[in-house]
């Protein structure tokens, strides 16, 4: 199936809603993300405590970015083939990072250790390296195992 079939029958199974942003029209600002969500929640009847975010590529940069400005909105953060620096020290919702082993648009040698940086700096992050996939391909083979991790967590609370 395709990404979007798999993304589907997989939030089905888990009985989650998904909302899908296009990433050239979304900012991957907290604004445009609280937007998002009230208008989700105007609509469905959702689980504040288990608010999660999947982004791709760029998609995944942008959510990493939102696990530092919503870390106690957002339950928990799935980048597959993207990812970019945490700084030290700040509070951010659980992070996971899918990387493809052949990825040449976000290799692991470049990102693994950008992601090591930022658990040195106090994040939780958790990286995954999935063999012989590349950049595109990857997000069929790693959705199932980013949503079981994703649903394994609840957001933080405010201190």
């Amino acid at each position: 199936p395709d990404q979007f079939s798999r993304i589907v029958g997989l939030a089905e199974s888990a009985r989650v809603v998904v909302a899908s942003v296009n990433s050239d029209v979304f900012s991957g600002s907290g604004d445009d993300f609280n937007g998002i969500v009230a208008a989700i929640h105007a609509d469905v009847t959702i689980d504040v405590e288990r608010i999660y975010v999947i982004g791709h590529g760029r998609g995944g940069e942008q959510a990493a970015a939102l696990a530092v400005s919503r870390p106690t909105l957002i339950a928990g953060v799935a980048c597959i083939a993207g990812f970019n620096r945490i700084p030290a020290g700040m509070i951010v919702a659980p992070i996971l990072v899918i990387l493809g082993e052949r990825d040449p648009i976000s290799p692991p040698e470049r990102l693994s250790p950008i992601a090591a940086d930022a658990v040195a700096g106090g994040a939780s992050v958790d990286v995954g390296i999935v063999p012989n996939q590349g950049h595109t391909l990857i997000v069929n083979a790693a959705l199932p195992s980013a949503i079981e991790w994703l649903l394994r967590h609840t957001r933080l609370r405010p201190k």
